[in-house]
């Protein structure tokens, strides 16, 4: 049976413990008079709970011998030492009268003398996710053993860790008479807690569950299945929830991918407890309900290093009806709102942490906010973070987060739209003060939404859209931006123009109390005689009102492809289309302004203009020109200069001799050439000789001549030397070439000659010849044709009295606009403006 009280699965604050004894723990074992009237036996046992009378601290408890009651002679569901919290809960039995608790029934004092700071005696866990799993003394669970499940402390609990090497250890612990040891595990009966942060832990009550090991999934314990009834919270900012009764549930844990029908944030490879009932469940917390009908399976998880629950339910009170969605509760406002859009959002506000997660689709409309939210909502009770939620009187009421399609109601002025926007990002308040939301997301292309009938603005592709909505509907505003246009066909029906599309890109739409503000580059123009050459600003207002909304052009435009410069201006509205700018010649600025109607283009502009008056002009002039009077050859040392020459006649002669100018002649000289010794009879003369070798011999027989020979041999027969003239020897002159002597040109300079150009008289045009000036004003109109203008003003020649002349024109040429005016007898004249 579900005790008679208001349930809380998580353990009673020490708030709600002082509430009942004084606003501090106290223990309700006294001192004893054994001699008062009435007075029991302080050694007798009359409840039969085993525990005398002395040190039993809840006389009464039992006359069955068969119940259980701890060393203080308590039952599981009794206070012994006045804390708050009951036997089967308390981590820190007999705690000293007066002292403040933890959420584990243990005070300072009981957590000192255990040594560990983080529970009573016997050592109490720090949590899940905390240092130690407390057991039979302090152990940190990166050493848990599977030995050491099941061990029992000196408080009577036993502890047990399931997964104790995954990320987040599950730590258990129960009264060690309901343990059961089993050949794979334990198997526990009664009351189980599972450790939270903080000191605190949540309570699985009357429970049947079985402990298992499984070494293909991991380490230690890793199965707990069985039945508990559902541990719906009340602890943190549920403090003081009331549930009707709570329901009986299939446990098991599990992967979060592995965990069936729940549509919450979890984890795939974290651990979560779960529960699956069918029994209707209803609870409360202030003005909220959150309900699940019977009859239905429904799933609960529960992740204790929150500690975070999620089922599915019905929520009802301040947030308006919510049917049939998934919700969350985290007790320590730890669940994460990040924003999956941040368009137009104020990012201080967009990222925090909260209490509550809904899955289903939360209307703001009961805040006043015409704002219908489709899911994945974080809500936090605590906006300002001081601890206190709503439910315990704090005024800064509460902030909701969603990434989820939303429905939006935009007023403006006199009109409202119905946007449905997708992937979108919500962050709302509402407080006592009041309540905003700020979204942001995509809306799909189309214009379903738009009033046309107000709202000219069409859009084919997908938006960015950002707005802010209010309890004080002049705050609220929406905006988009991306690529739209302007729908032609309705701006023409309302100013009888002949119109074009307005497409414009970067394109930024601002809706709010005042009406539709669209901003951004036009791709397009307005009028067929208005065009763009370059950057162009248009902005389009519409608030309902025929006489407020307009549509404007700023930047590079030209009408009928007359540049107005980057200055332009164009203005449409009821009366028409207004344009104005400045027309850029070589040499000034010209202001243009007016109107484009359905009959056409009528612009003016005025300037000042001067017109040099220069043409040609007939005059006799001597001239010195070759192709006119001819030319003539002169000599002349002081026109055409001198030259040098090498002449006889001119510069006389000088003798020379040399070589190189007069040749060479060949002469006998022993004085120019030497001498030589030769033997020649021509040269030398003759002398006379007898020799053989010269001359030759002469033969003779006779005795006179041969004498002796004929005696001796009787041979007469013999030779004599001739005599005869030979050529004599001596030292004679050589033949040799000198230099021949001759008479040479000399050189020198004399005056030289060229061609002289004649100068003769001519008729002849001076082409540039200054008649003077014409001044005066001129009027420039663009109209269906283009350029064209007049000009009027004085034309004052150089001599002689000024005149009026008022027929001039304007002309567009490819070097800009000219003013053009006529003189008599001289011709046409034009300037540029």
């Amino acid at each position: 049976m579900v005790r008679p009280h208001t349930y809380s699965s998580l353990v009673l604050l020490a708030a709600l413990a002082t509430a009942c004894s004084g606003g501090v723990g106290s223990s309700s074992n006294a001192s004893k008079d054994p001699t008062a009237a009435g007075a029991e036996d302080p050694h007798s046992d009359s409840d039969g709970d085993g525990v005398i009378a002395a040190d039993d601290h809840c006389p009464g408890t039992s006359t069955d011998k068969s119940k259980w009651a701890d060393s203080q002679g308590c039952s599981e569901s009794q206070d012994g030492d006045n804390d708050g919290l009951s036997t089967d809960e308390d981590l820190c039995p007999n705690t000293p009268a007066g002292e403040q608790v933890d959420g584990n029934g243990c005070s300072d004092s009981q957590k000192a003398a255990a040594g560990n700071g983080s529970g009573g005696a016997g050592g109490a866990s720090a949590g899940a996710g905390g240092a130690s799993a407390g057991g039979g003394g302090s152990k940190s669970l990166k050493d848990w053993q599977p030995s050491d499940d099941g061990k029992a402390a000196a408080n009577g609990f036993v502890t047990f860790v399931l997964d104790p090497k995954g990320p987040v250890p599950a730590v258990l612990k129960t009264l060690e008479k309901n343990v059961t040891k089993l050949a794979n595990g334990f198997e526990l009966s009664g009351t189980i807690m599972v450790d939270a942060p903080n000191n605190e832990h949540i309570t699985l009550a009357e429970a049947k569950v079985k402990l298992g090991y499984d070494s293909t999934k991991g380490e230690g314990l890793q199965s707990f299945e069985g039945t508990v009834r559902v541990p719906f919270p009340g602890s943190g900012f549920m403090q003081g929830v009331k549930v009707d009764d709570l329901v009986y549930a299939s446990v098991g844990y599990q992967r979060g991918k592995d965990i069936q029908n729940v549509d919450a944030p979890l984890k795939d490879e974290r651990k979560y407890f779960y529960f699956t009932f069918s029994a209707g469940l209803s609870a409360s917390i202030g003005d909220m309900s959150i309900s699940a009908a019977g009859g239905q399976s429904v799933t609960m998880t529960l992740d204790p290093s929150d500690p975070s629950f999620f089922l599915r339910a019905s929520l009802a009170g301040f947030m308006g009806p919510v049917d049939d969605a998934s919700v969350g509760f985290s007790l320590g406002g730890h669940l994460p709102f990040t924003p999956e859009n941040t368009w137009g959002l104020d990012a201080s506000k967009a990222t925090f942490d909260g209490h509550m997660w809904i899955g289903g689709k939360l209307n703001l409309n009961f805040a006043k906010l015409p704002i219908a939210i489709g899911g994945n909502t974080v809500v936090d009770f605590d906006p300002n973070d001081d601890g206190k939620t709503m439910f315990q009187g704090a005024t800064d009421g509460a902030t909701y987060g969603s990434n989820a399609e939303i429905d939006v109601s935009v007023d403006a002025k006199v009109f409202s739209i119905e946007l449905p926007i997708a992937k979108a990002t919500t962050v709302a308040h509402v407080g006592q003060d009041g309540a905003w939301a700020m979204y942001s997301g995509k809306l799909q292309g189309g214009n379903a939404w738009m009033p046309q009938q107000y709202v000219p603005i069409k859009y084919t592709a997908e938006l960015k859209v950002a707005g802010y909505a209010s309890s004080d509907i002049e705050q609220s505003y929406f905006s988009a931006e991306g690529e739209m246009s302007l729908n032609a066909q309705k701006l023409g029906e309302w100013t009888g123009l002949n119109l074009s599309e307005l497409a414009m890109v970067q394109a930024s739409l601002h809706a709010d109390r005042k009406g539709v503000l669209l901003t951004g580059k036009a791709a397009t123009t307005l009028s067929p005689g208005l065009g763009l050459n370059g950057d162009v600003d248009a902005e389009a207002f519409f608030n309902g009102n025929p006489n407020d909304w307009y549509v404007t052009l700023d930047g590079q435009l030209a009408v009928k492809g007359i540049d107005l410069s980057a200055n332009a201006h164009a203005k449409l509205n009821k009366d028409g289309l207004f344009v104005s700018g400045k027309m850029s010649t070589p040499i000034s600025l010209i202001e243009m302004s007016g109107n484009i109607t359905s009959a056409g283009v009528d612009l003016t502009g005025h300037a000042e203009v001067e017109i040099p008056i220069v043409a040609g002009k007939e005059v006799a002039q001597w001239v010195t020109d070759k192709a006119v009077c001819g030319a003539e050859v002169i000599t002349d040392a002081a026109v055409c200069g001198y030259q040098t020459v090498t002449s006889g006649a001119q510069c006389g002669v000088t003798a020379v001799t040399s070589v190189a100018q007069c040749g060479s002649k060949t002469v006998t000289s022993a004085a120019q050439c030497g001498t030589q010794y030769v033997t020649s009879g021509a040269v030398c003369g003759y002398k006379t000789v007898t020799s053989a070798a010269q001359c030759g011999v002469n033969y003779f027989s006779d005795l006179a001549h041969c004498g002796w020979q004929c005696v001796s041999t009787g041979n007469c027969s013999c030779s004599a030397p001739k005599t005869c003239q030979v050529a004599a020897s001596c030292n004679a002159p050589k033949t040799c070439s000198v230099a021949a002597t001759c008479n040479v040109p000399n050189t020198c300079s004399v005056p030289g000659s060229c061609e002289k150009v004649k100068t003769c008289e001519q008729k002849l045009i001076v082409p540039d010849f200054d008649y003077g000036t014409f001044k005066g004003s001129v009027t420039v109109k663009i109209g269906n044709s283009g350029l064209y203008g007049n000009a009027s003003g004085q034309y004052c020649p150089k001599s002689g009295s000024c005149t009026t002349i008022g027929s001039g024109t304007v002309k567009a040429t490819s070097g800009g606009p000219e003013a053009c005016v006529t003189i008599a007898g001289l011709g046409e004249f034009c300037a540029k403006i």
